[in-house]
């Protein structure tokens, strides 16, 4: 059984139905199944259709983001053999309702179309009936609910001539989305920090139609048309995740008889480096003896904490633990102050520096009190934008980022800084003055990632 019930299910077939309707309806919806071909060839897939006619003034809801109503939805009945492959929904419209309400819908006249493979050993000469349970919503000023079972029965034969209604999906496909390359079209798409980037050569006009990640979008009434070329559409993250992208992007462009359709399928961005008065990146890591280590779990307990990017074989980490004991002796000192300290190592396994074994002697080797967290992935160092041995960031126990940058003033890798600038962060967000500097240009040896 496939059911087409939501937005996240996008393959299911439809293939009849006939339209059940309160008495006191003024119209109903006339439905009918159709086929692109005159007869079933075995071996080969069929395009089927389903063709609504709608009801003057009122719409059927678009698979895709809607603040109300439902979509089409469909389980197939096939015989034995037969497979439903994808359906195809043409783009449909935007629809904005008294109360700001947004749904992307169809109206007058709309075909759906359904590819069905048709087994090998289907015999010609034979009749095969297809059956299906269908459900749709349709609404004006009131909403009404349409479910049947119906089928049809189509001809199996070695040709499949052009049937009657063929045209029908001549017309429909026209309004089926394309891919962005389809072509040459200069369709271009890409995330900016939140905001995804919709841009279309020559158009006057673009509309986007959201298919996926619905709970993400910041206002896609707002932002879901604009005049030009341009269309910037902003979401927000769900359980720190953003996005993916997915749905139709609208074209109009100037004497064009109808605006064209493209499919947007973008996935999630990385994650953009820690910014400072943003929530840090919450991760969980297990240091050099098995020990998890949730950040969130510091910070809910009201700790500020300090991160430490660490290679022990850097120079530059070296300064700060060998010539100086800096790393060592202000985490100690900072412990009064309310501070967890934390290193942490994203050299990759056979970089310099990485490896348990290796990081296990250094904490030794260097009187280290507090973990080493492991990150041989490099997975928390990307969502960080760490780029150095070392490299600091403050984390407020809000969970903010509140410094990050060079532990002090002097990149040189011998001498020690006039200024530490980790421990003025700390002593200034603790005596509730804001943090300056709140960011630095971190130095060291560069972090030894692997390939993603």
């Amino acid at each position: 059984m496939i059911l087409l019930r939501t937005p996240a299910i996008a393959s299911a077939a439809i293939l009849a139905i006939a339209v059940t309707a309160r008495a006191e309806e003024p119209a109903r919806d006339a439905v009918a199944l159709v086929s692109e071909s005159a007869a079933l060839v075995p071996g080969t897939v069929a395009r089927l259709g389903l063709l609504f006619d709608i009801a003057p003034g009122w719409h059927l809801f678009w698979n895709g983001c809607n603040e109300t109503g439902y979509p089409i939805a469909v389980d197939p009945k096939l015989p034995d053999g037969f497979r439903a492959l994808d359906l195809r929904w043409p783009a449909p419209r935007r629809l904005v309702s008294p109360g700001e309400i947004l749904d992307h819908v169809y109206e007058g006249q709309v075909l759906l179309i359904l590819a069905v493979e048709v087994p090998r050993d289907a015999a010609p000469g034979s009749s095969v009936t297809l059956d299906c349970d269908v459900e749709w919503v349709r609404c004006r000023e009131a909403c009404v609910v349409g479910e049947s079972r119906v089928e049809i029965r189509l001809p199996v034969a070695l040709e499949g001539p052009p049937g009657p209604d063929a045209p029908l999906f001549a017309a429909a496909d026209a309004r089926i989305p394309r891919p962005a390359t389809f072509g040459g079209e200069a369709i271009r798409s890409r995330w900016v920090r939140e905001t995804l980037i919709l841009e279309a050569g020559g158009a006057d006009s673009l509309a986007f139609f959201a298919q996926d990640g619905c709970a993400s979008l910041v206002n896609l009434r707002e932002d879901g048309s604009a005049r030009g070329d341009r269309l910037e559409v902003r979401y927000r993250r769900v359980e720190g995740r953003l996005g993916p992208a997915r749905g139709v992007l609208q074209v109009s462009r100037p004497g064009e008889n109808a605006p064209r359709h493209f499919t947007v399928d973008l996935e999630t961005p990385p994650p953009a480096a820690a910014e400072i008065g943003r929530p840090a990146p919450d991760f969980t890591l297990k240091d050099t003896d098995g020990r998890e280590h949730r950040l969130s779990e510091y910070t809910k307990a009201g700790k500020i904490v300090v991160l430490e990017w660490f290679n022990p074989d850097c120079p530059f980490s070296r300064k700060h633990h060998v010539q100086f004991s800096t790393m060592t002796d202000l985490a100690s000192d900072l412990k009064k102050k309310n501070v967890v300290w934390l290193a942490v190592n994203s050299g990759a396994t056979g970089k310099q520096g990485a490896g348990l074994d290796r990081n296990k002697k250094a904490k030794t080797e260097y009187g280290m009190d507090y973990p080493i967290l492991m990150d041989d992935a490099g997975t928390v160092g990307r969502l960080y934008g760490a780029k150095t041995t070392p490299h600091m960031f403050v984390i407020a126990p809000d969970g903010k980022l509140i410094y990050k940058g060079a532990i002090d003033n002097d990149p040189s890798p011998r001498a020690m800084g006039s200024t530490v600038y980790v421990r003025t962060a700390v002593e200034e967000f603790a005596a509730g003055k804001a943090v300056d500097p709140s960011e630095t240009a971190s130095y060291g040896c560069s972090v030894k990632y692997g390939q993603p």
